[in-house]
């Protein structure tokens, strides 16, 4: 088994996808998983194009995830969005970590 790692891909899909295709990721015959080890999201613009390249790794079993401090910055947010809601998001550090963005991004929401 060959091993691809990448870190702190932070929504950037075609920086990813570049450096994984330089690397012969793509083009690996011989049997392969890439590790990535946290912070899928937050600050990059293409958090859907991501999320559904990573979905379609898990579905081949080709991907190993390890959590990062910006999938516990999405967890708490999740959990805690009432308390944000009221408290104004923009002046919260899930807005300026991108938290926010990222949810609005992968959900269509319109939260502010």
């Amino acid at each position: 088994m060959k091993y691809y790692v990448v870190a702190d891909i932070h929504g950037f899909y075609d920086l990813t996808v570049m450096a994984l295709t330089e690397r012969g990721f793509f083009t690996d015959t011989e049997s392969h998983k890439l590790i990535i080890c946290g912070d899928l999201f937050d600050r990059g613009k293409q958090s859907k194009q991501l999320c559904s390249f990573v979905l379609g790794l898990l579905e081949k079993n080709e991907v190993i995830l390890i959590r990062g401090n910006h999938e516990d910055l999405l967890v708490d947010f999740i959990n805690n969005l009432s308390m944000y809601a009221e408290s104004g998001l923009q002046y919260n550090h899930h807005y300026s970590n991108g938290t926010v963005q990222t949810v609005r991004d992968l959900t269509g929401s319109t939260i502010t």
